[in-house]
């Protein structure tokens, strides 16, 4: 866990948030947005990206994205009196992420990487994991690590068109986690 905390404290430093030493209940939802919207900006915009692949550019496995996303979470929840567990288990399986404040305001988040199986884990794992955990809202951060995913195309159209039927469901949050060109390269 060293190793993750060490690259957590980073992402956390360069990405200082505002977040309330003694939140509401209420305030949970925009705070978990917060963390992974600040997670997101780490890999894309920081060059968090390289932290998902080896040494030799190659990717490594979605543990370790879950790994790094709940060591940074942790770091952040740790500020503001979130408790962030994970893999809990309410008796469906363990999601990968439970955050909560107070018994009854409680989010799940699930992370994929798009080389997983993206669309069981929007349609099924991640509504099972939010019914059984009794949370309020879900989260699906899909990091995209392969160039196509027809999977990712697919939970996309079914989330717009659950949108347009105003059907609850995970919101999905997708991280560009492929390499990125130096400056001096770009195009």
């Amino acid at each position: 866990m060293y190793l993750w905390l060490e690259k957590a404290k980073e992402i956390v430093e360069q990405n200082p948030l505002s977040l309330p030493i003694q939140p509401k209940e209420e305030d949970l939802s925009e705070i978990v947005s917060k963390i992974i919207k600040s997670f997101k900006n780490f890999i894309e915009i920081k060059g968090g990206w390289r932290s998902l692949y080896d040494d030799k550019k190659k990717p490594l496995n979605e543990s370790h994205a879950r790994h790094l996303f709940y060591a940074t979470a942790m770091l952040y929840c740790e500020g503001c009196n979130i408790d962030i567990s994970p893999e809990s288990n309410a008796g469906q399986g363990p999601v990968d992420f439970k955050l909560s404040r107070g018994h009854q305001n409680k989010i799940v988040v699930e992370v994929k990487l798009t080389s997983g199986n993206v669309r069981h884990g929007y349609e099924k794992q991640t509504r099972i994991y939010q019914e059984s955990e009794e949370a309020k809202e879900s989260h699906y951060i899909v990091i995209r690590i392969t160039k196509k995913s027809k999977a990712l195309e697919d939970i996309l159209k079914i989330e717009e068109k659950e949108d347009k039927d105003e059907k609850v469901h995970p919101k999905i949050i997708i991280i560009d986690g492929l390499e990125k060109l130096s400056a001096s390269k770009s195009r």
